[in-house]
């Protein structure tokens, strides 16, 4: 149990950076956010997806990675990351 919540963490830590470059930055591509960041490609994709599924970011193809671009708002307003 203590393994899984560890990992739990370290993917949320994850979304986390990786929401703060975008957000900063503009847009990345998942393969600067991997070098940048140092993340294992595994922690990344799952990052990716919990923040695609937040509705949080958005991915578009670019060659052989991935263009990350922060969503600012949608229908209910702007987007903030959920605070614990």
């Amino acid at each position: 149990m203590t393994d899984t919540l560890e990992y739990t963490r370290c993917v949320q830590s994850a979304a986390e950076r990786i929401y703060a470059v975008v957000s900063q930055s503009g847009e990345a591509s998942s393969w600067e956010l991997k070098l940048s960041l140092k993340l294992h490609g595994t922690i990344l994709n799952l990052a990716l997806g919990h923040l695609l599924a937040r509705g949080m970011i958005t991915l578009r193809p670019d060659g052989l990675t991935l263009k990350i671009k922060p969503v600012t708002q949608n229908e209910h307003g702007p987007l903030v990351p959920e605070k614990k």
